[in-house]
């Protein structure tokens, strides 16, 4: 599969758009864009930093852009948005995307958008007697159904040699139901971002015991769109991506502003929206590493049963839009 994907994203990189230069132009003239409408999903974390910021920055009105963003749980809730057309946009960590793309053929990949620190998640225990992974043996873990989370814990249990049948695994909707469980000891163990550090720590007894380094794990997370949007309105995809271009770069360059927009369009603490965005490498690009990865996460799911059908990614990248708007950050 990589070797088809990568002659497929070569052929692709190889064709130039007509449009490569038009928003450059007119973004410093006076031209204006046609005013277009789009549904965002986004999640309920600093994960959706970049989307959010864009918003607050009025970087969205700047490209004409009337987006409704529609906030939901997880990242991989923002992409079964896009499956159901509750939502046009959505974005998510690699192993949402590649559960996702192997149920559903409306989804297109166009741009990757972050990627997580090897600490930018940590393993915590609540009881002094979980000192390793190996501990975690007969004890409660807390799982986010369907995340990125999932993957996190198969591959805890796979580094530490236990099994499903050796753990109790305890499935959970949102970050704040886990962590009310790991505050009442109803679990014993419990993957969470760097935003939460405080929230989990605060707990009696509470201490870290691995990171996704530990378990050989990266994050990087991709923006997706509905098929429609993607092969029928690429221009309207062009000014997403250039907007949350412009977004990011405010995100890289000022951690303070980007932390007060994050506190008004999260009404979260401004501490906790800094030590979120401390969690990700924040940047718009499409690169052969990108691809690699998604292909390497959706082939280690699928040996190791997390997901049932085989399929072909070729089917869901979409890159014409990020090639023709940005095409130093594409790179196959």
């Amino acid at each position: 599969m990589k070797k088809k994907l990568f002659a497929i994203l070569f052929a692709t990189a190889l064709t130039v758009s007509f449009g490569t230069t038009t928003f450059a132009e007119e973004s410093e003239s006076e031209t204006e864009y046609e005013p277009f409408s789009v549904s965002i999903g986004v999640d309920s974390s600093v994960f959706s930093a970049q989307i959010r910021v864009a918003e607050e920055a009025g970087i969205f009105e700047k490209y004409n852009i009337d987006a409704e963003l529609v906030t939901y749980s997880y990242g991989i809730d923002t992409v079964n948005g896009v499956i159901l057309n509750e939502v046009q946009v959505g974005e998510a960590n690699d192993y949402a995307v590649a559960t996702r793309a192997s149920e559903a053929a409306n989804l297109r990949l166009v741009t990757s958008i972050l990627s997580g620190h090897g600490d930018s998640k940590s393993l915590y225990a609540n009881i002094e007697e979980i000192q390793s992974g190996e501990d975690l043996a007969g004890k409660n873990i807390a799982v986010a159904s369907g995340t990125v989370n999932e993957l996190e814990v198969a591959k805890t249990l796979t580094t530490y040699g236990l099994t499903e049948e050796d753990v109790n695994l305890l499935y959970f909707t949102s970050d704040a139901e886990m962590i009310a469980a790991f505050a009442s000891y109803n679990v014993d163990a419990v993957w969470l971002s760097k935003q939460y550090a405080d929230d989990a720590l605060a707990v009696e007894g509470a201490h870290t015991i691995a990171d996704l380094d530990d378990i050989d794990n990266i994050n990087i997370a991709y923006l997706v769109v509905d098929s429609t949007l993607a092969e029928e309105n690429v221009e309207y995809v062009e000014r997403l991506i250039l907007a949350l271009n412009e977004a990011t770069e405010i995100i890289n360059s000022d951690t303070d502003l980007s932390a007060d927009y994050l506190t008004d369009s999260l009404g979260i603490a401004k501490e906790d929206a800094i030590n979120g965005l401390g969690t990700y490498d924040y940047d718009i690009e499409f690169t052969q590493s990108d691809v690699d990865h998604i292909v390497s996460i959706a082939e280690w799911s699928i040996e190791n049963g997390l997901i049932e059908n085989e399929y072909d990614l070729n089917n869901y990248i979409f890159t014409d839009a990020v090639t023709a708007v940005l095409p130093e950050k594409v790179d196959f």
